[in-house]
């Protein structure tokens, strides 16, 4: 019987190199021991493949997903920065998979949540240029957890994060470089959860308040309304599937 290790950490050495160089001028000395100590070195299968052979062989028919190892990109630098070795990162995870694939067989794109557009690029690039099988992201940067996931034909894949009772919904297709534009990026609008949004409408609407979508049901059963608070600001109204 095949095994398959799902969750098999690597630190490629072109990564690992770039990557030390860079926490010498972005980590205090005593974290950078830490790394160093207790993961870059700690065991030498995440940065020699001889070693790693050695290592699953007793294992026979056995071979592994690869992710990145820590620390996590987020800590690495600025999210530009921590973009350019997600890139980095992925691009020497898919050479290896194409170089040993009786080995790895296949590899989770490393993504940085601290830009979430360049996130999706990123995420886009691997899954379709570099045939990454999935994506692998620290939620917990602000203390967030991931809730929900829904596809959806009108905005890709939703996200949903939450921290205490606080909840982001987190969805990629914005414009940089156009602070006016609808879909820009960054703060979109405020989301409100109701029980049920129809009866949340008809209430509003009999203390004067406009709607500038009514009630509908979109992809993944969400029912969801859209409105303007008296200074402009979108305010959309979202009823869970129940």
């Amino acid at each position: 019987m095949q095994k398959i290790d799902a969750f098999a950490h690597i630190l490629p050495h072109p990564y690992l190199d770039r990557l030390e160089r860079q926490l010498e001028n972005t980590l205090a000395p005593s974290q950078l021991d830490y790394y160093r100590q207790g993961v870059f070195f700690f065991d030498p299968v995440l940065t020699d493949l001889d070693a790693r052979w050695r290592k699953i062989e007793p294992y026979g028919d056995y071979t592994q997903v690869l992710v990145l190892a820590v620390p996590p990109l987020e800590e690495v630098g600025p999210p530009a920065i921590a973009a350019e070795f997600a890139r980095i990162a992925n691009d020497e995870m898919a050479h290896l998979v194409q170089r040993f694939p009786d080995r790895f067989i296949g590899f989770a794109a490393a993504l940085p949540l601290s830009d979430v557009d360049l996130a999706l690029r990123e995420l886009d690039r691997a899954l379709t240029q570099l045939g990454a099988l999935g994506a692998q992201f620290y939620t917990n940067v602000l203390g967030f957890r991931e809730v929900q996931r829904l596809e959806t034909t009108h905005s890709g894949t939703l996200i949903f994060v939450a921290l205490g009772t606080a909840v982001l919904e987190l969805f990629g297709g914005g414009q940089p470089r156009e602070p006016n534009a609808p879909n820009r990026v960054g703060y979109r609008h405020i989301c409100l959860s109701v029980d049920d949004v129809d009866a949340e409408v008809a209430r509003l609407k009999g203390r004067g308040v406009q709607f500038d979508m009514e009630p509908a049901t979109v992809d993944a059963g969400l029912r969801i309304a859209f409105f303007h608070d008296p200074d402009g600001n979108p305010i959309e109204l979202m009823q869970r599937p129940r």
